[in-house]
């Protein structure tokens, strides 16, 4: 979700939704050459399994295959990066004092990353496309995040935990409880953080502090 989208003339929204999907297929590139080897072993297409779905001013970046327990924290990290050093090749004081603005096309995004098992169906343009509560879980829990964060939900928070090789990645984690989404529910969320890393926010998001 691409943050104060709404706030800018058309025009240069035009221009950041550009930049956004150059920093997309940048981000998917890097991500698909790290995993090269286990798409290359397990018959995985990244150019056709990779669902990818424009929400108008962000997107749904689907992984519709398993064993690749952090590909998405790795995508996430990737993007984020990316993004970090475009922003940086054109500097302007405007965008880092108020995270927008017209002379520009720099921006910043929000990101929630889900698991689950979705629908994935051909839509009315036939293009796969994606439904079910994995995905409207992910566009709720990232209401929460502020710029340059990523928010997990429980369920994927426990599988990256459980399932990759790094014993230490539970420590990069920042729990919230009590997490109020619709019909009066609440939910746990968690934060991935990482101080050393200048592209990621590790602040507590302001709705959560």
């Amino acid at each position: 979700d691409i943050e104060k989208y709404p706030k800018r003339r058309t025009l240069t929204q035009t221009e950041v939704i550009d930049r956004f999907t150059t920093s997309l297929e940048n981000a998917l590139t890097v991500t698909s050459k790290e995993f090269i080897e286990y798409a290359q072993s397990n018959a995985i297409n990244f150019q056709t399994d990779i669902i990818k779905l424009p929400t108008g001013d962000g997107a749904a970046i689907v992984f519709s295959f398993d064993g690749l327990h952090d590909i998405h924290l790795y995508f996430a990290k990737a993007l984020l990066k990316e993004i970090y050093e475009t922003n940086l090749s054109t500097p302007c004081e405007k965008f880092n004092d108020q995270g927008w603005c017209n002379c520009h096309s720099n921006f910043g995004i929000r990101i929630a990353i889900s698991e689950g098992r979705g629908i994935i169906y051909k839509d009315v343009n036939n293009q796969y496309n994606v439904a079910g509560g994995v995905i409207n879980l992910a566009s709720r829990v990232m209401g929460y995040a502020d710029k340059n964060q990523i928010i997990f939900t429980k369920e994927a928070y426990q599988q990256i935990i459980d399932l990759v090789d790094d014993p230490n990645l539970v420590d990069r984690f920042v729990e919230y409880t009590g997490v109020p989404i619709k019909h009066d529910l609440t939910i746990e969320v968690y934060q991935y953080v990482d101080e050393g890393e200048a592209y990621i926010d590790s602040n507590s998001p302001k709705d959560l502090s």
